[in-house]
């Protein structure tokens, strides 16, 4: 009873980001990471700055926020997948002297294939992106813009008078011709793995 008390309260640390809001997310990370933060009380050194203020550390910063908060649901789902795997599969295994790194790569990543082939996708369509926390953060200040959030900016701003809308949407259509190829792949290599069911 403990274990499974102990797996739901973890399961809810690792999504607690994704069901607050992003804004209430973001502006309680800018707090903690400032120089007299709550990190700062306990001795952490800061950049007098700040960290989003210096282009060294901006992107590292903006990187591990997006890292941590895009964690929780892939998780989550990759927890689920393998919790589904009946524990008999893994004491054959053992009983046929079936090593944790084999287990591993024979019996889990076939079984979870399908959730793990649909994240990658997802996170490659992501790629590049990244608008949002960088919005609330930075405003694409100290080197932090990405593609992306160059077109939301520049077409939120109004950019027909200068004509630079067909260099956005250009731009736009370069990376999803770019982009569609490398999903296409990744898709069809991950329907070459045979299915397995247990």
């Amino acid at each position: 009873m403990k274990k499974s008390r102990d797996i739901k309260f973890s399961a809810f640390l690792f999504f607690l980001p994704a069901i607050i809001p992003t804004i209430v997310m973001v502006t309680a990370f800018k707090e903690t990471i400032k120089p007299w933060g709550p990190l700062a009380s306990l001795g952490i050194k800061f950049p007098e700055a700040g960290l989003l203020a210096d282009p060294n550390t901006a992107t590292p910063t903006v990187m591990f926020y997006c890292l941590w908060t895009g964690f929780s649901s892939i998780m989550l789902l990759m927890c689920g997948a393998m919790a589904r795997i009946p524990t008999e599969l893994f004491e054959a295994a053992k009983l046929d002297g079936c090593g944790p790194f084999r287990e591993f790569f024979s019996i889990v990543v076939p079984l979870i294939m399908p959730v793990l082939s649909m994240q990658i996708i997802f996170s490659l369509t992501g790629l590049l992106s990244a608008s949002g926390p960088i919005l609330l953060m930075t405003g694409g200040a100290a080197e932090t813009s990405t593609l992306n959030y160059w077109i939301f900016i520049n077409t939120q701003r109004g950019t027909a008078a200068s004509g630079a809308y067909n260099i956005v949407s250009a731009t736009g259509l370069v990376f999803t011709f770019i982009a569609v190829p490398i999903i296409m792949l990744v898709r069809w290599l991950s329907e070459k793995i045979e299915a397995v069911e247990y």
